[in-house]
């Protein structure tokens, strides 16, 4: 009964891990993602818009 417990308590922490690096890569890729939204903005500003507006 032992081993069991300390069985799923690693599997647990092993989870815990896995989803804390997830977080931390998708904060990472949106922040860089924010980072270059004005970068964006400013090249679909000098797009020609042909008479239409966006």
């Amino acid at each position: 009964m032992g081993s069991f417990k300390f069985a799923f308590v690693v599997l647990l922490a092993f989870t815990m891990v896995i989803a804390v690096t997830v977080q931390i890569v998708e904060a990472k890729r949106m922040l860089q993602e924010e980072k270059s939204l004005p970068l964006m903005d400013l090249q679909v500003s000098k797009l020609p818009t042909n008479g239409w507006f966006l």
